[in-house]
């Protein structure tokens, strides 16, 4: 194995190019996360559409937290989904504006986790 050293100038240069990349993907990720919470203050509607009576029928019903936890969906189970879905429900009334508000903070949560 070959060791790299670097001098003091290089390593300069990797610190210049590192704070500058790191504050544009703060400000885009930033700044993209605002849109995308503008999109679903304007579009979001409380209303099941789809496939999403699916996911809800275990809420709706009396089904129990390992159900929901083990419910099938497809080919896939939901998981957490289906407790993050559960408990986004009982705090908001059913109000699936505010669903789409916690999908939406956990996918800037799952980006900044990603590039941070």
């Amino acid at each position: 194995m070959q060791t790299v050293i670097l001098t003091s100038d290089e390593v300069k240069a990797k610190h210049f190019f590192a704070v500058p990349t790191a504050l544009l993907l703060f400000f885009a990720t930033g700044g993209l996360g605002i849109r995308m919470f503008k999109f679903i203050d304007r579009y979001a509607v409380n209303i099941l559409y789809w496939d999403q009576w699916d996911f809800w029928k275990p809420i709706l019903g009396s089904a129990s937290a390992w159900e929901i936890f083990v419910w099938q969906h497809g080919p896939h189970r939901q998981g957490l989904g289906g407790w993050i879905i559960k408990l986004t429900a009982l705090a908001s009334h059913a109000d699936l504006k505010v669903e789409a508000y916690v999908i939406g903070g956990l996918f800037i949560r799952l980006l900044s986790k990603i590039y941070g």
